[in-house]
Parts: C-alpha cells; sequence; structure tokens
C-alpha cells in the first residue's frame, strides 16, 4: 500500500492593498485662496470708486457760483421832477435844464440839454392815440381820461423836429416814470362834461380832471 500524500493545508486568500487616497487638501486651500484675494480685489476696487464718486460730488457742490456783477444805475445821481397835481415822478440828467410854464405849471414842462435836445412833456384829456409809440415818444396814463405824452425834439440849425434815432438817454428818462406814492384815496365820482363825456377824481388833493 503506498503511502499517501500529505493534503496540502490552504492558505489565507491573499488580496492587493486598497491605494491610499491622495492628500488634496492644498487644492483647497489654494482655491479659497484665490477666491479670498479675487473678493478682496473686488470689494477694494468698488471702495476706490465710491470714494472717487464721493470727491467728485462734493467738489460739484462746493463749486462756487460765479457773482453776478453789479450793474451800476446810471440815473443814481440824476435830479428828480415831481409833478404834485398828476401825482408821478421821473428823473433826468443834472445837465438837463428843467423849462416850466407858470401858465400851464403841473401841466406841461421842458428838459432842454447843453446840445440843443428837448424833452417836452405834456398832459392832454381824451383817448390817447392808437398807434404804437415811436424811438421819439411815449404815452403814460394818468387817470381813466388823461394821458401824458413825453416826446423827443432835436433842433438842428433853424428848425426843431422829432428826432428820427433812438435817444438812449430818453429811454433811459422814460423808464424812471413812476407814480408818486398817494396815502389820499380818491373818491370814485364822475363828472359829466358839456360834450358828454365823465371825467374822475385825480392827483394829492383829488380834484376832478379837466373836461376835453
Amino acid at each position: 500500500m503506498d503511502p499517501q500524500a500529505p493534503t496540502p493545508v490552504p492558505g489565507k486568500p491573499s488580496f492587493p492593498e486598497p491605494l491610499k487616497p491622495k492628500d488634496n487638501h492644498w487644492i483647497t486651500i489654494l482655491s479659497m485662496a484665490i477666491f479670498v484675494l479675487l473678493s478682496l480685489a473686488a470689494v477694494a476696487f468698488l471702495y476706490y470708486q465710491n470714494q472717487q464718486l464721493k470727491s467728485m460730488l462734493a467738489t460739484y457742490q462746493t463749486q462756487v457760483s460765479p457773482t453776478p456783477t453789479a450793474i451800476p444805475d446810471p440815473t443814481a445821481n440824476w435830479e428828480t421832477y415831481t409833478n404834485a397835481q398828476y401825482n408821478y415822478g421821473l428823473k433826468h440828467p443834472t445837465t438837463w435844464k428843467e423849462i416850466i410854464d407858470p401858465k400851464n405849471e403841473g401841466r406841461e414842462f421842458t428838459l432842454k440839454s447843453s446840445n440843443n435836445e428837448f424833452i417836452h412833456a405834456t398832459v392832454f384829456t381824451g383817448a390817447a392815440d392808437s398807434g404804437k409809440d415811436d424811438s421819439y415818444k411815449k404815452t403814460f396814463q394818468l387817470t381813466e381820461n388823461t394821458h401824458l405824452l413825453i416826446t423827443y425834439v432835436e433842433c438842428d440849425g433853424p428848425g426843431c423836429g422829432f428826432g428820427n434815432l433812438e435817444l438812449p438817454t430818453f429811454t433811459q428818462i422814460l423808464s424812471t416814470f413812476k407814480f408818486l406814492e398817494n396815502d389820499k384815496a380818491c373818491t370814485q365820482e364822475a363828472k359829466l362834461c358839456p360834450d358828454g363825456s365823465y371825467v374822475g377824481r385825480a392827483g394829492p388833493d383829488c380834484e376832478f380832471a379837466p373836461c376835453p
């Protein structure tokens, strides 16, 4: 009988050792660092832009507006003609002489310059000229039926006539016309005139205006 061969004892099965995962934490740290840096850069840029905008707004708001140049009044030192009868006044250069006829005081007066220029003012009753005022004349309404006509006249040689060109001084004189303050209030009465028209009270004494 043949001797039996020994039965081999089965060994433990061998398995390959699993691979250890690589350590990638440095990639995560690097990514987070880049993100933080980009965020800080964006915040810094926005802060810089905001400061620039504030600076521009502050500069714009603090800009001093140019002070308007005061234009001197050429009539400041002029003399004043006052008409107490019809409660108005106007200025004229000191070199212009007032000429007043005692017979028509209150209703007419003339201003004469040194070079034969005249400004004549006369009060008339009735309707004013419906035509447009020219450069040499101006009409002011004093009362409902009373007007003041101011004209500019030039005298050249033997004759006189209305000025053909607008006179700056005449325009300035007209600009100074104003009604005077009248503390006395006139009653709203009317007087019938012979021609059928009516006139009211006017002036500081509240007298009836002359009939036409």
